[in-house]
């Protein structure tokens, strides 16, 4: 065999190689994320809510909880720089229905309620908050992370048992 044909077999091996060695590299697993098959979400760590800006000063609420029901401190601060502590009261995740309620620590009667509904990326996106202190009014917010889904209607992957030796039929075949 001469070096040309060396050559040349070693050009065609690496264009049929190439494309299959991506094949035999694994991904890593990865959670799947939140979809439309999502029927319960759930805190998981940080959750940061940020009211739509509505005038000078907006505001961010932060506060760390695990599972359905929120508990814990938190704190909001505010675009000009100041913050206020707090805890959370209570609430809950309900399926897609998340509702909370902060107890601030600056004034007797200053709490703010939450109430929103998570989408299909498990963010809350035009979530509705009533504060109720000082004759209250309501602002928009939206969550900037989104929430983990613990409960799905969607087909677990293999989890549907093929027979190797079952006949193929026209509608096995993919169109």
């Amino acid at each position: 065999m001469s070096r040309r044909s060396v050559r040349a077999w070693i050009s065609i091996a690496a264009t049929v190689l190439a494309p299959l060695s991506m094949l035999v590299v694994a991904q890593p697993a990865q959670a799947a994320p939140p979809s439309s098959y999502c029927t319960q979400y759930a805190f998981n760590g940080e959750f940061r809510a940020r009211g739509y800006p509505s005038g000078p000063i907006d505001w961010e609420v932060t506060f760390s909880s695990t599972g359905q029901f929120p508990s814990g401190p938190a704190r909001v601060r505010f675009s000009d720089g100041g913050f206020v502590d707090g805890t959370v009261s209570g609430g809950a995740i309900s399926g897609r229905q998340i509702e909370f309620t902060i107890k601030w620590k600056d004034k007797p009667n200053n709490y703010w309620r939450f109430l929103g509904f998570v989408g299909d990326d498990g963010l809350v996106t035009r979530g509705d908050q009533r504060r109720q202190a000082e004759g209250g009014y309501e602002a928009l917010w939206y969550s900037e992370r989104p929430l983990q889904c613990t409960a799905s209607t969607a087909p677990e992957l293999g989890s549907k048992r093929v027979d190797p030796n079952a006949p193929i039929g026209p509608g096995d075949v993919p169109r």
